[in-house]
């Protein structure tokens, strides 16, 4: 479902960040 990817998609984003912040 379009909402179960827009979550994946945010969890990324998440990820990123955690990364980025580092």
């Amino acid at each position: 479902s379009p909402a179960k990817e827009k979550t994946q998609t945010l969890h990324k984003f998440i990820l990123l960040f955690a990364v980025f912040d580092e």
